[in-house]
């Protein structure tokens, strides 16, 4: 069944048959503007113009599949309806009139059946992800250039709107909102709420007096985070000999204090994810690297994001307890295991955390040149090398820096997963090619 954001497509972009319009009265139509796509509640056009015979309108138009659904969406009852010059439909030659009593001309649109079998093949569940790909050739550089550039701010905005959620909830502490932005990208996808929920409910108050004690911080971030329980591994780790239970009695035994003397709380342990996680990603060898971050970034957010200190080489030079070298949990160790931060790992926080910080800095001071920073970093840095990344380079798309890869995994989260084709442009072409 054909939905009505195909009949607003039409509309918008006068894919309308060439021959002479008609209203169901027959009276001649000429399509001056469409008007404004509205999304908000109203009428789907604003501030349309349309000629009706000699008679040149400028209002709103709605649209439906059948002339019948101005009836029974009770429009002819809403006073904002009354501006309406237009009721375009599929189907259905049903006279409307407004609150006012007054009969709105009408106009029966016919669908090309080229564009209903394009528009069924894009909504339609298969096993092509790309399905639109055949019309990348139609497509010139600087088309697909723009729309990436647009895909790239659009990922950079839904950042933004997190981060800001993230500074009122905090009280606008930057420091606060570097640390959950932070712990959210140590989550590299599979844990990523689980680090978000643990970040957001840490005593940050209390945290700052131990920012120097890297066995404190450990102390509160495993504690907090219900790692400090038996119940939260597995029977048989435990089953093991526990190397190094020093290490853990005594984490234990600060927890338990400063818990006694904070007030503290632990999530809920079950939150974590171990099942196809690797070794090096466990939430005890990210939680750990957390902990030394933290003791190294706790006065330097300021100077990172205003771009005083770089990042990365400030990473590569982290050093956290040494039992996290040969650990991903408490148990025994791991032989020739060496837990630290790659450079894949290095680039995708800069891409998820200090990348959109920047830019979210920027916006929030009204600095463009300072946003721009953002964009000019991901521009500089190699692209992500995924599943979603290859197909898009198979289909002839070419990926050359981050910019390109964020833009494309925003494409494929926000537009072709959930077949919002019709916003997309790479869909548009790919309706309009015949």
């Amino acid at each position: 069944m054909l939905k009505e954001d195909l009949l607003h497509f039409i509309w918008k972009h006068r894919f309308l048959p060439l021959k002479e319009l008609k209203t169901v009265t027959g009276q001649p139509l000429e399509v001056i503007d469409p008007g404004l796509h509205n999304t908000d509640a109203g009428p789907d056009f604003l501030n349309a113009k349309v000629k009706i015979g000699s008679t040149v309108w400028v209002g709103n138009v709605e649209i439906h599949i059948n002339a019948g659904d101005w009836y029974l969406h009770r429009h002819h009852k809403n006073p904002a309806y009354d501006s309406v010059v237009l009721h375009v439909v599929l189907e259905g030659e049903q006279e409307v009139k407004n609150s006012r009593g007054e009969s709105i001309p009408q106009l029966i649109i016919q669908i090309p059946d080229y564009l209903q079998e394009r528009y069924k093949y894009l909504i339609k569940v298969n096993k092509e992800l790309i399905p639109c790909r055949s019309s990348f050739p139609h497509l010139s550089r600087l088309e697909i250039h723009s729309w990436m550039e647009r895909l790239l701010v659009e990922r950079l905005e839904e950042r933004y709107n997190r981060i800001q959620g993230y500074f009122k909830d905090s009280e606008y502490n930057w420091n606060t909102v570097f640390f959950i932005t932070l712990a959210r990208a140590f989550g590299f996808g599979k844990n990523s709420y689980a680090f978000e929920w643990w970040a957001k409910n840490l005593p940050y108050a209390q945290l700052i007096k131990h920012s120097s004690n890297l066995f404190e911080i450990e102390a509160i971030f495993f504690g907090t985070a219900g790692l400090l329980q038996k119940e939260s591994m597995p029977e048989h780790f435990w089953n093991k000999s526990i190397d190094g239970a020093q290490y853990y009695d005594a984490l234990l035994q600060e927890y338990v204090y400063l818990k006694h003397k904070y007030g503290l709380k632990e999530m809920d342990f079950t939150i974590w994810k171990y099942l196809r996680t690797r070794p090096y990603n466990f939430p005890h060898v990210r939680i750990a690297q957390l902990a030394a971050l933290y003791r190294l970034f706790s006065y330097k957010v300021g100077d990172l994001l205003e771009g005083k200190i770089d990042f990365v080489p400030e990473l590569k030079s982290l050093k956290f307890t040494r039992y996290w070298s040969s650990h991903y949990c408490f148990s025994s160790p791991v032989e020739s295991q060496l837990f630290k931060l790659t450079d894949r790992s290095l680039q995708l926080l800069e891409m998820n955390c200090i990348i959109p910080l920047i830019y979210a800095l920027g916006k929030y001071k009204g600095e463009e040149d300072h946003m721009q920073i953002a964009i000019d970093k991901l521009n500089k840095l190699k692209p992500e090398s995924n599943q979603i990344i290859r197909v898009w380079m198979e289909s002839g798309i070419e990926v050359k820096t981050a910019a390109d890869s964020q833009a494309l995994l925003q494409l494929q989260r926000q537009y072709c997963d959930r077949k919002d084709c019709l916003r997309c442009r790479f869909g548009m072409e790919y309706l309009r090619c015949k």
